[in-house]
């Protein structure tokens, strides 16, 4: 799950399909995201109960920053095939710097400063 560029203080939706690809019937649960993210989340989803092989459900997430920080975290699910993390990654808009020519001047600096 990847919310890229994302504005602080505006809401992004991202719709996530699930699928049992075992070979029999599964089930699974949504696990608390970490303390430090959590507030920044809304998941949605119907509890599916025990799901045959191939039959899938979706799981709605509403991500709202409030900080303008990346996040590299997962998504926790327990399910009677074990623990799966799902990768969950927000990053911010960053600037990328370029110069057209090869060498700037600065002019005179101080020796030692920056």
């Amino acid at each position: 799950i990847f919310f890229k560029d994302f504005t602080v203080g505006v809401s992004h939706t991202m719709t996530v399909l699930l699928t049992n690809v075992s070979f029999s019937f599964n089930s699974f649960k949504l696990l608390p995201l970490e303390d430090s993210i959590r507030d920044f989340f809304y998941i949605k989803y119907t509890p599916s109960g025990r799901m045959s092989a191939g039959l899938s459900t979706s799981i709605t997430i509403t991500f709202t920053p409030q900080l303008n920080q990346d996040i590299d975290t997962y998504l926790p699910i327990l399910s009677e095939t074990g623990k799966i993390n799902i990768a969950l990654k927000c990053t911010c808009k960053k600037a990328l710097v370029s110069v057209e020519e090869g060498h700037l001047g600065f002019g005179d600096v101080i020796f030692g400063e920056q």
